[in-house]
This record gives structure tokens, sequence and C-alpha cells, in this order.
């Protein structure tokens, strides 16, 4: 050994002892078991868009995302679990928005989810009612696991929107990857032009609810089995959700306002502060369902709140949460135990918290959907950190 040089043997016994520590310290969390009856497939799909992509320098540039798509499957037997978090790079860009260090979350890379991919779909009559989840700007799809693997267990389709440039980052098949600009701003300056920061907000989520009318165009493609012959006729587009956290929140909001095909909406800490008082008051035709976590209630957002309730043509249900904060709905607490202590989680939904949420969303969807009874109010009385809400007269 040359003096100073540094053994191989070491470095690997030096690499093994600190993961074996790292793992001892933060311990890998599962993913919680599915509620429903239903084995889960998952595909995950490139939808090109025949229309410029704004928010690239390259004038060229057309616009083009990725869908998750999980849903019943006919068997899993033969077919690999997908990774939870399955691009390494989403973990130096968790470190840039969470504040996590990547160190702390890298052991997460290990964590298979119930999901398998690509298995055979089971066919059912008439399809299944497709929820569209777009998560937070920025956030990642994966991050929202939870919601997906409970509602595709229990007879549903979920749709995950990975949307470049407004998610944290989308890596293609040809391993083009596209991070976000919003914390530069950057990204919404070039989608508008408007004078005010509110309104700029409100012009983006425009712009990125837009990607819907491609997906809605996509998905009828693919009932027709000619991609992908198992799809075919699964795709319930008929009862169609739209389900968003924070930034996602807002596109969801703003989409349901305009669009009639839309019959149900949940929103979790929905960014509803930029979109203005006219476009609010318009209210919507679906049934909504708002989350609000302790971060979120600020008076501002209550008064925009109190406007969209009062517009709404039809039932609507809010929920009071405390003990969390804005991330907790971004599975933070599956990313790194260190989430609380730092600030990112409230410390509720890891005592039981977020399996109260997963059952209030499905009994939501259920209830709207499905025309079962509805069970929000129930839910909310056996958690004294949930306040329940309604537009319905008691």
């Amino acid at each position: 050994m040359r003096k100073g040089s540094i053994s191989p043997a070491l470095v690997v016994l030096f690499t093994v002892v600190l993961s074996a520590t790292l793992l001892y310290l933060f311990p890998i969390k599962p993913l919680p078991a599915p509620s429903g009856e239903y084995k889960i497939g998952l595909r995950i799909l490139e939808l090109g868009m025949d229309k410029k992509e704004l928010a690239s320098e390259d004038p060229n540039e057309k616009r083009r995302l990725l869908l998750d798509i999980w849903y019943p499957a006919e068997s899993t037997d033969g077919y690999e679990r997908s990774y939870w978090l399955r691009e390494p790079i989403y973990f130096e860009a968790i470190e840039g928005t969470h504040d996590i260090p990547r160190a702390l979350t890298e052991h997460a890379g290990q964590v298979r989810t119930n999901s398998y991919l690509d298995a055979p779909t089971l066919k059912k009559e008439k399809g299944y009612p497709v929820v569209l989840l777009f998560p937070g700007t920025p956030a990642l799809v994966s991050l929202y696991f939870n919601y997906a693997e409970a509602l595709a267990s229990n007879g549903y389709i979920v749709v995950g929107v990975e949307q470049t440039y407004a998610n944290i980052a989308v890596q293609f098949d040809d391993k083009a990857v596209v991070y976000d600009r919003s914390a530069e701003g950057d990204f919404v300056n070039r989608i508008s032009q408007a004078e005010s920061e509110d309104l700029k907000i409100q012009e983006t989520f425009q712009y990125l609810s837009e990607d819907i009318d491609w997906i809605k165009k996509y998905l009828k493609a693919l009932n027709s089995g000619i991609e992908y012959p198992d799809f075919e006729g699964i795709f319930d587009l008929g009862n169609l959700v739209l389900l968003g956290h924070s930034g996602g929140g807002g596109i969801v909001i703003l989409r349901a306002i305009e669009d009639e095909d839309v019959k149900a909406v949940v929103t979790l800490d929905p960014a509803i502060f930029p979109l203005s008082e006219e476009l609010l008051s318009k209210g919507m035709d679906a049934p909504l369902f708002i989350t609000m976590s302790e971060e979120w209630r600020e008076q501002e957002k209550y008064e925009k709140l109190d406007i969209l309730m009062n517009s709404n043509r039809n039932k609507l249900y809010a929920y009071e949460i405390d003990g969390i904060n804005h991330a907790d709905y971004a599975m933070v607490d599956y990313l790194s135990p260190i989430a609380k202590m730092i600030g990112s989680s409230g410390g509720y939904f890891d005592r039981g918290g977020e399996k109260i949420m997963r059952r209030a969303v499905l009994s939501f969807l259920n209830e709207v959907i499905k025309g079962f009874p509805s069970e929000l109010e129930k839910i909310a009385d056996s958690a004294k950190e949930i306040r329940f809400f309604s537009n319905i007269d008691q």
C-alpha cells in the first residue's frame, strides 16, 4: 500500500457501516397496505402534445408529461413491485424543495410499493371511475402513492399527472430530465405577463389545467385498446374526479369551475389565495371536499373559501385538521423520521391521521360517485384533531 493511500477494503467497510448506521437511525417505513379488495397495477406512460412549451427556453420544444396510471389488476403474479421513489434524481430534487438532506432520504429508494408494473387490468363492465391526481407545485406524484393505492384498491383508476416545469423533476424514458422553475419565479413569468403576482399564478394554473384536455383525449384513445389491449374500456370518463394538493389543488378548483365533465373534486390545502374573487364567485357544479392544515388557515384563504362555499351549486365539505403541516399530505413522514424535528411534519399523520385522511377521501368519492351514505362527519367525530364543516343543512 502506498503511503497516504486508502485501502479499497476500508472504503467498502466504511460504506457498509455508514449504510447500516443510517438504516438503524432512520429505518425504512413501508407504505400502508391498501384497504380495498383489488390488486393494483401501475403503468407509466408518456403523453406528447402538439403544443408549444411556453416554459422552455427552446422555441421548438413541444409540451409533454408523464402519466402514472394505477388500476385494479387481474393478476400480479410474475410482475415486479414498483419502487416508491423510482428515480435517483428525486432525492436531489426533494432536498431542494423540502430542506431534508439527501443523505437522510436516499434509503427510501429501497421502499417497494403495493403496485405491480404493467400487470394486466381487471376488466369491468363500464370501466372504473377516473381520478386525475395533481401534486403540489412543485412536488412529485410519487409522494401521493398512499392515496393512489387506497383508491385503486377500492375500484378507482388514478392517473397521477407529472407536469414538466411544475413538478420537482420529471424524468422521461429518453433520460431527459425536466426540473421545476417555480422556486425562481421563472415559470410563472414565462407563462404570464400579468401585472399582479396573484394573476400570474392564476394564469399559470390555467395553462397547467389545459393539460387535462389532452389527458382526456389520450385516455379516450387508450379506452379503444389499440395501443394497450388490456386497457380497452377500463376508463369510465363519465365519472371524472379531480384531486389536488397545494398548487395542484388550485389547478383542479380552477378547472372544475370551468369543466362540467368533472363529477367530484378533492383538494388538500389548495392554493386558493391567488384565485380571483371573480373566478371563485362563479362556483362549481361538482361536489367539493376541501381539507385545511394549521399552516393553511389564514384569514385571506378563509375569505376566498367563503366565496367558493357560498357560490358552489353542489355539496361542499371541509375539514380543519390540527397537528399537521402543509407538507404532511405529501408523505414526508415516509421520507424521513426527522421530518417533525425540522418542522416539515406536524406529527398527527404519523400517529394515525394519515389513515383517517385516506379513509375520508375514499368515503367522499364513494358517496358522490357510487352513491354510498356520507361518512365524512362520522370520520371527523372520531378524531379530536378534525373539525367538520358543510354547506348542507344538518
